[in-house]
Order: structure tokens, then C-alpha cells, then sequence
């Protein structure tokens, strides 16, 4: 990969499996679904957060949204090889799907009254939805989502990085 940092040794691997959304409905658990968030470095940092608190996958779309590369593997840390990325075409069609096996869905947006805290009692099979950089979700994503959740933060600061308010939402949602 370009721009990689390396200590002059080379592996050759092989690319890591493409897997649909039956690895998941197989599967079960928390899943993070994540609604065109482009920069590398936010969804590796998401990717080692989800894979500290055990979710099962990451929904990410086919487009707008930044392929494996040499700083999203660094910013996982370790994490792009035990955490799948599922990449599909249609995100609301992709939860809709979701919901019919059970899933919840929890939509992270800064406009709303409900904390996250106040989500309680869901089943194992919850995804966070988590929209892009500036954007926040699209309007169609947070429609399908079940919850629109906020995280409590000063008024001082209009909102976090989507990588932290990530590990903030995971942890409430594993209490």
C-alpha cells in the first residue's frame, strides 16, 4: 500500500473475505452501521472500539466510504482482521432486512431529546447508526432507525468526532 510504514520487511497475504448480511443474522449481536463516513482514520478507530466491546460487524456502504487501506489498518490497529466490514449497496434496505430478524436500531444524532442512556431493555441484536463527518445521518437512514439517540455534552461544544461519540454509544449500549 502506498504511504505505508513499514521496518523493510513485506508479507504477501491474501485480501481479506467479502461477507454479506447472513454473516450477521447467523451471527447475532451488536452490529455498527456507519452512513457515509469517509475518513479512513474515523472508521479504523471504530473498528477497534466495536471490536472492544464484541460487535459482530460493520455495515458500511459500497460507495462513500474509504476502502481498506494503509491508515484506516493503522488507526484499527490490529482490528481490520478480526472485525468484518460488510459493504453493502443500500443501507436502508440493508436494515430493513435487519429488522425482520430481529434487529434494533439506535441512531446516534445530536437533534434530538433522548440520551442514549435512556435506551434500555433491547435485545442483543442492536446496531449502532452512526452518520458521516458535518453530515449526520441521511434522512432516510435516521427514518429507518428505530431510536434517535443524543449523547449529553455541553452546550460548549457543538459535537464530538464520530469516532468518539462511537466508543461513547457502544458503552452505554453494553451496560
Amino acid at each position: 500500500m502506498d504511504g505505508s510504514v513499514h521496518q523493510g520487511i513485506i508479507i504477501e497475504t491474501m485480501p481479506l473475505p467479502e461477507l454479506g448480511l447472513d454473516y450477521i443474522t447467523k451471527k447475532g449481536g451488536k452490529i455498527v452501521i456507519l452512513d457515509q463516513v469517509t475518513d479512513p482514520q474515523n472508521v479504523g478507530a471504530i473498528l477497534r472500539t466495536a471490536a472492544a466491546f464484541n460487535v459482530t460487524a460493520i455495515i458500511i456502504p459500497k460507495d462513500n466510504a474509504p476502502e481498506e487501506s494503509s491508515a484506516l489498518a493503522k488507526a484499527a490497529s490490529g482490528t481490520l482482521e478480526i472485525l468484518p466490514i460488510i459493504r453493502v449497496t443500500n443501507l436502508v434496505r440493508s436494515i430493513e432486512d435487519l429488522k425482520k430478524h430481529g434487529y434494533w436500531f439506535i441512531g446516534m444524532d445530536g437533534d434530538t431529546e433522548t440520551e442514549i442512556g435512556d435506551i434500555k431493555d433491547l435485545s442483543t441484536n442492536t446496531a449502532l447508526v452512526m452518520g458521516a463527518e458535518g453530515k449526520g445521518l441521511r434522512r432516510l437512514t435516521r427514518e429507518a432507525c428505530d431510536y434517535i439517540t443524543k449523547i449529553p455534552i455541553s452546550v460548549q461544544v457543538e459535537s464530538l468526532n464520530v469516532s468518539n461519540a462511537a466508543a461513547i454509544g457502544l458503552y452505554c449500549l453494553s451496560k
